[in-house]
């Protein structure tokens, strides 16, 4: 995420505590700030996100094999497709270089 510059101190606290710097990077983003220079990830902040988590993961699952078509920066039209459609539209995407 961002260009932190870890100590000696740090990486061999870290490591002995089995936080990763990607950890620390997730804390920064999602936990809370306390001090100007510390953050905390409370059980509230990663309730938050997981719940942000599964409200995305339904609207993903609510839009499985939907379609829409966008021509000029607009909406032509929107729908269910079905596995003959979505056959026929990945063929002529393939075709024509997009996937």
């Amino acid at each position: 995420m961002n260009d932190l510059i870890y100590t000696r101190h740090a990486e061999t606290r870290a490591q002995q505590r089995g936080i990763h710097r990607r950890d620390i990077d997730l804390i920064q983003v999602y936990g809370t700030p306390v001090d100007v220079d510390t953050w905390l990830m409370r059980k509230r902040d990663v309730a938050r996100e997981i719940a942000n988590r599964k409200r995305e993961i339904q609207l993903l699952e609510r839009l499985k094999n939907r379609k829409v078509v966008i021509r000029d920066k607009c909406v032509v039209t929107a729908y269910p497709s079905r596995p003959s459609d979505q056959k026929r539209a990945l063929r002529r995407g393939r075709q024509k270089g997009y996937l």
